[in-house]
């Protein structure tokens, strides 16, 4: 029985290839919960966020976090589009990158742009085809320390 069961899943992952990339995803998202899970129960304590200061004009709240030599941001932050500094907020100079990176990120209704994080820290959204933007979520952005 057990048997006829395998033939069958073998012979369905042989014939959809995308289903069988799907499966390996899971596992591995199912495996890399069960670690940050299980080092979470051995008692080591989820990464410390550091506040981040914005820039004149911006309110909200931005932090990050470094984790094997990424860095990892989260919040968000809005402005008066007239009382701004281009400048959302700054990260020390320490996880900053080498050089310039340009970071995809959505705008929501107002459509895709980036942020722009250059080598002292600063990190200045740019809005979709050159609109503008009253609100800006960092959230899910990442990048290694000292990126080039």
């Amino acid at each position: 029985m057990l048997r006829r069961k395998h033939q069958a899943l073998r012979g369905l992952l042989a014939h959809s290839p995308s289903l069988a990339i799907s499966a390996l995803a899971l596992v591995f998202a199912l495996g890399s919960g069960a670690g940050y899970a299980a080092s979470s129960a051995a008692g080591s304590s989820p990464p410390a966020f550091h506040q981040l200061k914005l820039g004149k004009g911006w309110q909200g709240s931005i932090e990050y976090t470094v984790i094997n030599g990424v860095v990892y941001l989260s919040g968000s932050a809005g402005t008066n589009k007239s009382k701004r500094t281009p400048v959302m907020t700054t990260l020390p100079t320490s996880i900053a990158p080498k050089a310039q990176l340009d970071i995809p990120i959505t705008f929501g209704g107002e459509g895709d742009g980036l942020i722009q994080v250059i080598s002292t820290g600063q990190i200045e959204p740019f809005a979709p085809q050159g609109g503008d933007y009253l609100y800006v979520s960092l959230s899910g952005v990442s990048f290694p320390v000292g990126a080039s």
